[in-house]
């Protein structure tokens, strides 16, 4: 557990899950897994309590290069609580269907230094799937796609370079256009959001939203990354990043770019690199910090 604190309050943050395997379901090589999943994210514009139960079937093709295929069906509920704007606490169903890809030719999964990772997924959400038809419908798609590639430079270099797309489209416009509530729009909790160590560094986590806009037609990022590891000591490696990316409503742009850039520490450890990033606000706007301190575990 996490907790975040201001001036008069604190926020715990948590996440709990139930997972259980069948494998070799109807054939071998086909896995089954149900997860049940509780979850209480704080955005910045609001924070969010979710419950979801998720039944995943998932194939495997080869061992190398990996290829895994997976379809997902999601059942959400989700408590919107603390909003800016009073139409945005709400309670939410949302029912969805994604089928996903993953290719994998890197040398390590958990530390790669060489190689190349693709993903893509296609989510569906909709009242025929489970999404909620009263007091307002849910439904929507987004489709996300993720490439990393590794590049040994010399003896223990590594040059990453990452390019990361996503775009959603709202399914149930509302029946007055005029209407200024958030309702018949792609719920809060489920609009893209960038800022931070997973997306651009220098940012605020989830910094950069478009919370205050209801997203009745489309919502688009595109986010691109690189840094380069340099042995430091054992296995701490050090170095330089670059990050930008963008967040656009109604339009779809590879430029128009937030920017941020700075160095990190780097372990590699037996579950995956632990990371510490100080990023900077290459160009920061009024009201946003210049600098930012990270710190997680994972390929980020």
């Amino acid at each position: 557990d996490q907790y975040f604190c201001q001036a008069s309050a604190c926020f715990p943050k948590y996440q709990a899950q139930l997972t259980y395997n069948y494998p070799h379901l109807f054939f071998k090589g086909l896995t089954l897994r149900p997860k049940f999943a509780v979850e209480n994210i704080r955005y910045v514009t609001f924070d969010a309590l979710a419950q979801s139960a998720v039944l995943t079937l998932e194939r495997r093709f080869f061992k190398f290069p990996s290829l895994l295929a997976s379809l997902d069906y999601t059942l959400e509920f989700i408590q919107q609580s603390g909003a800016v704007k009073s139409d945005d606490n709400q309670s939410l169903r949302i029912g969805s269907l994604t089928p996903a890809l993953k290719l994998d030719i890197r040398d390590d999964p958990l530390s790669p230094t060489k190689g190349f990772m693709a993903q893509t997924s296609f989510e569906f959400a909709s009242t025929a799937l489970g999404s909620q038809v009263s007091p307002f419908p849910i439904g929507y798609t987004r489709f996300q796609l993720r490439m990393d590639g590794h590049i040994p430079i010399v003896k223990g270099i590594s040059w990453l370079l990452s390019f990361r797309t996503g775009f959603a489209r709202n399914l149930e416009p509302p029946p007055d256009p005029n209407d200024p509530s958030t309702q018949y729009a792609i719920p809060l909790s489920k609009q893209f959001v960038l800022g931070g160590a997973g997306s651009i560094r220098g940012f605020q986590e989830r910094s950069i939203n478009v919370s205050d806009t209801a997203i009745r037609g489309t919502l688009a990022y595109v986010n691109y990354r690189t840094q380069v590891d340099i042995p430091f000591s054992g296995n701490l490696t050090f170095g330089p990043f670059l990050d930008a990316g963008n967040l656009l409503v109604d339009r779809f742009s590879f430029g128009i770019l937030r920017w941020g850039a700075g160095v990190g520490f780097r372990y590699r450890s037996p579950v995956g690199p632990i990371n510490f990033d100080f990023g900077f606000n290459l160009f920061p706007r009024a009201g946003e910090s210049q600098s930012q301190f990270y710190f997680s575990i994972g390929v980020i």
